[in-house]
């Protein structure tokens, strides 16, 4: 069952994922306003323009009365309570010389910096660049340099997991230092992060399979492969890529390929519970919600059950729907147009 808990409006349509915390969720629109509003009512709190430098977001995040802005090379922090900015860091200084990326492919210039709360911190993905970057005042703790890694960094405790085409690793959260490095063993290469939960990494490889590891030691807990490749005549074929993080709830794992595969997965041992083939590419965004998946894509929302993966309802939105989904205790948050519609699901 859903049921509109309530609507707010946004200056511009939004430009990144709505992120919540301290009973308030935070999303930035594309006019580069950070809005702030009540998580119960959708009242607005408060509503700031970001500088230039990070106008163009490209990630957000909340942790410990801060909200996190990133932009196409800086990272900015703000106060939860008033908006107010706290302090700036340019990536770019802190980043090995430009050459150290390929001349063709430089990352941050396509998807900026990628962001996740750390405890005394924050851990921003800059390229293939990882720094971690001091709360109080953004200066660089330390920094790492992983080629082809793909971002954010999933972080739990004090290791973070990144995945990159042909590897996953993790990272000491202490100093940056490799703790271990996992093969992805795929022959094609993997564009997907990594996601942490419970002491475990799950990383997509290149072919629609996933790979779930020890988060301390880096030790294979399963392996589940994804399915044949696609021929395209003669030796050429099209691997079930993965574009999009998985998404782990107590016992499943749930995550969708460019081609339209749709998995659950056994959380402890990765077999596969029940699977669907849906239009290649209608898988935008995936999230988990008591027991059930949500699926968005073409415009719509819909929500599958955990336990055999039958569709319980649809959502079509009136306004043009964002991809980007955001799951809160009983609420189902989406952007529309210049709007932000919060659905309570029961």
């Amino acid at each position: 069952m859903k049921t509109v808990a309530w609507k707010a409006r946004s200056r511009g349509r939004i430009h990144s994922r709505i992120v919540h915390g301290s009973g308030r969720c935070f999303w930035v629109s594309r006019t580069g306003w950070v809005s702030a509003v009540d998580a119960e009512s959708g009242r607005l709190d408060w509503r700031v323009h970001l500088p230039e430098a990070v106008a163009r977001v490209a990630s957000l995040a909340v942790s410990d009365g801060l909200v996190y802005v990133a932009g196409a090379r800086h990272v900015m922090a703000l106060s939860q309570d008033e908006g107010r900015t706290l302090w700036i860091t340019d990536l770019d200084t802190l980043s090995s010389r430009p050459e150290s990326l390929p001349p063709r492919k430089k990352p941050h210039e396509a998807l900026g910096a990628q962001l996740t709360p750390a405890t005394s911190g924050v851990v921003a993905h800059h390229g293939w660049h990882i720094h971690f970057l001091d709360r109080r005042h953004g200066t660089r703790l330390w920094s790492q340099e992983l080629k082809s890694s793909q971002g954010p960094v999933a972080v739990e405790g004090d290791i973070g997991a990144v995945s990159g085409s042909e590897h996953c690793w993790g990272i000491d959260l202490h100093n940056g230092s490799v703790r271990w490095t996992a093969e992805l063993h795929d022959y094609f290469f993997n564009h997907a992060p990594a996601v942490v939960r419970d002491g475990a990494a799950y990383s997509p490889t290149g072919n629609g399979g996933l790979l779930a590891v020890d988060l301390q030691t880096g030790r294979e807990r399963w392996r589940q492969h994804g399915p044949a490749p696609v021929p395209l005549g003669g030796t050429a074929a099209m691997g079930h890529g993965v574009y999009l993080a998985p998404v782990v709830g107590a016992r499943h794992v749930v995550y969708g390929t460019r081609l339209g595969l749709l998995r659950c997965l056994d959380r402890a041992t990765g077999r596969i519970l029940w699977s669907d083939v849906v239009r290649p590419g209608a898988v935008f965004d995936l999230a988990l919600l008591d027991d059930y998946t949500f699926v968005a894509g073409d415009r719509q929302v819909v929500a599958r059950r955990m336990t055999d993966g039958a569709e319980k309802w649809r959502l079509v939105p009136s306004r043009r729907q964002s991809s980007l989904m955001t799951v809160m205790p009983d609420r189902l948050l989406y952007p529309a147009g210049r709007s932000v519609i919060a659905h309570t699901v029961e």
